[in-house]
């Protein structure tokens, strides 16, 4: 179903975090989105192991959401690579679910 609700993750740079969380609000890609500082990343990139301090962002969305938040992220995130994952809510408080569909909706925006 492409109205399915999940929570999209999103990591980046401690500094450019409050911005991209804005900017996916105010345009209702997400109904909310949350800011989870002190995360360490490892990872693989051009060819080695890379260390960084990172934010992690947890924006509550729409399945039908991810190509306006792909979007957002290639003109908005510093990053040549952002993160971009998608985790189906697969159960939770039915009001909030609710709540997030209304939030992202084309009727919500201002």
């Amino acid at each position: 179903m492409n109205d399915e609700a999940g929570v999209a993750t999103i990591s980046a740079p401690p500094r450019e975090a409050k911005n991209l969380a804005r900017i996916l609000v105010e345009t209702r890609a997400a109904a909310c989105v949350q800011i989870i500082p002190g995360v360490q990343s490892v990872y693989w990139w051009n060819g080695a192991v890379q260390t960084d301090e990172e934010v992690l962002l947890v924006a509550k969305t729409l399945k039908s959401k991810l190509e306006k938040i792909t979007a957002l992220l290639k003109e908005h995130h510093p990053y040549e690579l952002p993160e971009l994952v998608f985790l189906p809510l697969r159960g939770g408080l039915e009001d909030y679910i609710a709540w997030i569909r209304e939030s992202v909706s084309p009727a919500a925006a201002p």
